[in-house]
């Protein structure tokens, strides 16, 4: 019983071979990072539908709490002495949420991203934050009537806030140090 033979021209397998290279070695290390293992534990079900609500618990914004950690900061500077810290916002925080966009011919629409949670709540997709801008700082301080001390708080607060000193003022306390 003899069956077909098969007769291979390995000259022109090799000039195939050769012809193809970098494409055949772009799809073998394709597969092998394919076949790798994840190193780590597979993500359940439950975790990956509570992945995008803990992203939407992200950390509010708070200004009164910035402003304390400032004054608490501004206070151990040499000659301050207690501070306390007023800033003021251009705008508040907003969410940039993500939206599909279609374009039909000349028609286009664009619709939020809205996911549906398993307890039949929906929530929106957001890709970014804006962060308010800082629009101008009051910082009231025992040592305020001092030059050098107005001097060290205004470039504290410049580095902090990124505000130039015409929109920073330092005052000093009722009672506070004059020099």
């Amino acid at each position: 019983m003899n069956g077909p033979k098969l007769n291979l021209d390995w000259g022109k397998l090799s000039e195939g071979v050769k012809k193809f290279q970098y494409p055949l070695i772009v799809l073998l290390i394709g597969l092998v990072l394919l076949a790798w293992p994840s190193g780590g534990r597979q993500q359940s079900a439950a975790e990956s539908e509570a992945a995008p609500a803990a992203a939407s618990q992200k950390e509010e914004y708070q200004l009164d709490r910035l402003e304390q950690r400032l004054a608490d900061s501004l206070s151990s500077i040499a000659g301050v002495g207690e501070a306390e810290v007023v800033l003021t916002l251009s705008a508040g925080s907003r969410d940039i949420l993500a939206q599909d966009e279609e374009q039909r011919g000349e028609e286009f629409s664009r619709k939020t991203v809205i996911l549906d949670g398993s307890d039949r709540q929906q929530t929106t997709v957001t890709t970014q934050v804006i962060y308010p801008t800082f629009q101008g700082a009051l910082v009231v301080c025992d040592g305020g009537g001092s030059a050098a001390v107005r001097l060290n708080v205004l470039h504290a607060v410049e580095a902090l806030t990124g505000l130039t000193a015409d929109h920073i003022t330092v005052c000093a306390r009722t009672g506070g140090t004059q020099s």
